[in-house]
């Protein structure tokens, strides 16, 4: 294995030193990596990267055109997208610094009021309530 590539910002890595590697030195009982990791800057994968010396490579942002509601930038807006919102939301209002992209941000605001919160939560809910029941979604 040469790299390995993150698309989701906060997955889960399994927290040990060989999660990710491809050799095993037997004198020194060492897992290697000597390959890159490929993820978006902040993300779990750039802190296991640092977490464990293997070399990281950022990508780049994802377009500022990234798809209304669909926070995790999975290809679809659903229930998590809403979870996403919200837990950022209480980050913030419990004063604690919060932790979206400027891309997660923009798919974040639904409503267009510049403010990501429960009413984006609601709102991408909604929009997936459509989806399930058959309807056409609509983000009115």
């Amino acid at each position: 294995m040469k790299s390995v590539t993150f698309e989701n910002p906060e997955c889960k890595i399994a927290d040990a030193e060989y999660t990710i590697c491809n050799s095993h030195d037997f004198d020194t009982k060492e897992n290697v990596f000597n390959g890159e990791i490929h993820g978006y800057a902040n993300s779990t994968a750039q802190a296991y990267a640092e977490k464990y010396s293997r070399k990281f490579i950022a990508l780049d942002e994802k377009p500022a055109t990234a798809d209304l509601g669909d926070v995790n930038g999975n290809g679809s807006v659903d229930s998590s997208d809403a979870s996403l919102v919200l837990a950022e939301y209480s980050k913030i209002q419990t004063g604690g610094a919060g932790e979206f992209t400027e891309s997660q941000l923009k798919s974040a605001d639904v409503n267009k009021d510049g403010v990501v919160d429960s009413a984006d939560a609601s709102k991408i809910l909604a929009y997936y309530a459509m989806i399930s029941t058959g309807k056409e979604p609509s983000w009115d």
